[in-house]
This record gives C-alpha cells, structure tokens and sequence, in this order.
C-alpha cells in the first residue's frame, strides 16, 4: 500500500479555481458551538514579535470559526474531532458550522467578496488558485519549517498538493478518486455482473437489462453528477485534453461527450432528466439510497458514508471509460483541503488545530478515512490495521487498486474553470430540455470555454 499510496499523494498536486470563503452563519444548515469552561485571560491583541509557528499556541481563550460541507455522519464526526481538541486544549473553542456541498460554496463565495473567511475552513482543489489571487489564505511555509504543521509522515508529494506558486497555503485532508456506487445487491439478485472494466457502451445494454429485470432505473451524466469530470475523462480516453481542445478550437472529442450524454438521456431505462432535477441535493436523499435508480456517480470518499446509509450492499467500480479509449483516464487528486484564513487573528492556533486533525491518531479514529485516504502513512496504516468496518477497507483496497492505474490529475482545474463547469452544466440541461442539439453544445462549449479560459490567463 506504501508505494500505491506515493502514487495516490502525487495526484493531489492540481490546483484550481474559484471566489469563496466562509463564517459563521445561524442559517445554515447544521452549527454548533463547543463552549468549555476557561477561566484564563483573552489572549493579548498584540502583535507577535516571534515568527509565525514559532511557539506553542497562546494560552489565552480563543474561539476558531471552523467551516466545512458534508452529510450529519460527517457533521457528528468533525465536531467530535474538535471537541477533542478542546478536551486537550480547554483554552481553545469553536464556532463551527456545516451544511451540503451546493449551499456551502453559494455561502463562501459571498463571504470571499467581504474578507470574511473562518478562521479554519475546508475548501477543494477547484477553489485555491482564485482564493490565492485574492490573498485568502494563511502562507504555511514558515509552521512546515518550525515544525509546528508536522509532516513528517506525510509525503512529500502530499505536501506539495497544498502549493499554489511559491507557497503552501493548504493541507490535503485524504486522497481521492471516483467511484461508481452501485447496488450489488440488486444485480446479484438478478443475475447480472459488472465488468472488470466498465465503459459507457457496457452501461447502455447493463442499464437497459437492469429496468427490464428490476424496474430500476440507471443514473445518467447530469448537471449534479460532476459532468465536467465525466467529460474530462472521456476526453483524456481520446488521447486529449479537454481545455487543450477549447483552446484549440477542436470540438470533435467534445462533441463525443455530448453524444453519450444525448444517449442516455434518451433511452428509457434512464432516469429522466425531470426527475433527476426533483431529487434534493442531501446525500440522505440519494437515489441509489431511496431506489430510484441502481447506480450513482460519487467519489471514493463518499462511499462509506452512501453504506451507512444502505439497507444493501454498495458496490464500487471505476467510472466508465469508453470503447477502443487509447488512454487511460481514471485519476486520483485531494479529496478536500484545509486552510487557515489569511486574516484570522489566531493563525497559530488554527494551524495547530490543522496540524492536530490530520497528524492525530485518536482524532483519525473518529474520522476513519471518511474524507479520503489519510495523507499521513501512520495513520493511514494504523487504520488498516485496526478498523474492523468493512466500507472503510473497502474504501481504501479500492483507492489502492484504482492507484495501479490512475493518472496524474492534470491541470483540469485552471483558472476559469468554474465557469467552465457552470457552462457544461448549462449546455447539457439546454441538451436534455431540447433547447440546443449536440453539435451545438458542443460548438458552444469549445468556442465559450476557450474565450473564458483566455480572459482568465490560459
């Protein structure tokens, strides 16, 4: 797993696009204040004369505003993780507030344009060259140095994910890579197995055999199911890439996209696009959970959070490639970062907590790899080692194995590719609304992508 797991930290090196931050918000959907008692002073509002990571936290009383987007399984463990922190270091509490992964980034792209971030937030790969441009986040190099932020465990290529230009501004909290869910349950009771090796071509005919033995339906590429990725990948598949395609002015590899898209929307064993749309954004509220549909496109480290949720055996395969594909398109990349704001007024003592959440074996074992595989190899085998729950070995034996193949995460993320995405997103529902046709997406999007990823330096 050693060296697999060197491959798997070297993906997470892409960085990416995006405005947003975040606060403390009473609205949102899920908050929490852990309020131990201290009877210390405040800590002074003098400025340090030390450099930063230096020394030790202040003792005095802090309160870290501390954001992040999941489901309540990982809500209830976060704020064990930092309820722990506070057992340790009663002088430090926390504001914390969560909510699902749409309304999270809505709620920090408003407070990015105020300079109102938390103190401690998690974000992605798709947001840190933006958040760096507008001076978001905390420089760590000087608490790597001191020591202060330890990776000592942690490779090198994991520490480096967290770079953007001359600095590292975030730490990787696991490694990651997509997963098609599907209930193995289901298909066993009817006879039907997957390949070792999907690809959009095997789901047509699998789809249509699964409505027609089991009357559920097959989850097609929406707008909610990361088509951006979806086209990435096939079109990694051709041979090519697809902002090289846009900049090129090649919309051949993207038209084929759009073609499979157009497929599956069409065909009758596919969830309609109506429905899809009807389907609230929780992951409690997931079709594959409620048995809407057989198959879900998630990533690795959703799937054992989808489990607990299961009163059926969830299966995990890679995402399907294509047909006479001439290279190989399954990647691996961080599954979320972590970074300090660059204004928060405790820096150090919200590296610490950093430091604390991804370098700490007992807070791990709450955590249990939830948000990806551990950066840091202790703890990473300690978990292998003793977890006794059978979706976390499943979760990582399957980033493993998807490790022997996986790819680089290129520069699929650069700067501008948030509006990409919200493009794509807009073209296919144009497509399944019959709005545009497939060879005008697809001439939209390389003319439209290529200009917005011009204006953004590329």
């Amino acid at each position: 797993m050693k060296k697999t797991l060197a491959l798997l930290l070297a993906a997470a090196m892409v960085m990416t696009t995006v405005l947003g931050c975040g606060g403390s918000n009473n609205n949102s959907a899920g908050s929490s204040t852990a309020n131990p008692a201290s009877t210390q002073a405040p800590a002074s509002d003098a400025a340090s004369t030390e450099a930063p990571g230096s020394q030790a936290p202040a003792e005095g009383d802090v309160t870290l505003r501390f954001s992040w987007w999941g489901n309540q399984m990982r809500a209830d463990q976060t704020m064990a993780v930092a309820n722990l922190y506070t057992e340790r270091h009663p002088n430090v509490k926390f504001d914390m507030e969560y909510m699902d992964f749409s309304g999270y980034w809505d709620k920090m792209q408003t407070l990015a344009a105020g300079q109102n971030l938390p103190d401690v937030y998690q974000h992605s790969v798709a947001y840190t060259i933006e958040y760096e441009r507008a001076g978001l986040m905390l420089n760590l190099d000087p608490y790597i140095e001191s020591g202060a932020l330890d990776t000592t465990d942690i490779p090198a290529a994991a520490v480096e994910s967290g770079r953007v230009g001359d600095h590292i501004y975030a730490v990787n909290l696991g490694t990651n890579c997509k997963i098609f869910h599907y209930n193995k349950t289901l298909l066993d009771e009817a006879g039907i197995t997957l390949p070792d090796r999907l690809t959009y071509e095997d789901l047509m005919t699998i789809g249509k055999e699964v409505y027609e033995k089991t009357g559920a339906k097959t989850e097609m590429i929406t707008p909610g199911t990361s088509p951006q990725e979806h086209f990435s990948m096939i079109i990694r598949a051709l041979g090519s890439h697809m902002y090289e395609d846009m900049l090129a002015g090649n919309s051949e590899n993207i038209r084929k996209a759009f073609e499979y898209c157009d497929q599956l929307n069409k065909a009758e064993w596919a969830l309609p696009f109506e429905e899809w749309a009807e389907i609230g954004t929780a992951i409690e509220e997931a079709p594959i959970i409620t048995g809407v549909v057989w198959n879900q496109f998630l990533n690795s480290n959703q799937y054992v959070a989808m489990q607990a949720l299961c009163d059926f055996e969830l299966g995990a395969a890679q995402w399907p490639s294509i047909e006479g594909a001439v290279a190989e398109d399954q990647w691996m990349r961080a599954s979320q970062l972590m970074s300090a704001a660059a204004n928060t007024p405790y820096p150090d003592q919200a590296v610490d907590f950093i430091n604390f959440f991804i370098n700490d074996m007992d807070a791990n074992d709450i955590m249990k790899g939830e948000r990806g595989v551990p950066i840091n190899t202790k703890v990473l085998q300690h978990l292998s080692e003793l977890t006794d729950d059978s979706a976390t070995k499943i979760s990582f034996a399957f980033v493993e194995e998807v490790g022997k193949v996986a790819v680089m995460a290129e520069d699929d993320w650069l700067p501008g590719n948030a509006e990409v995405t919200t493009l794509i997103q807009t073209l296919i529902e144009d497509l399944y609304y019959g709005d545009k046709t497939v060879d005008e997406c697809a001439e939209e999007l390389t003319t439209e992508g290529a200009r917005i990823l011009r204006e953004n330096g590329n």
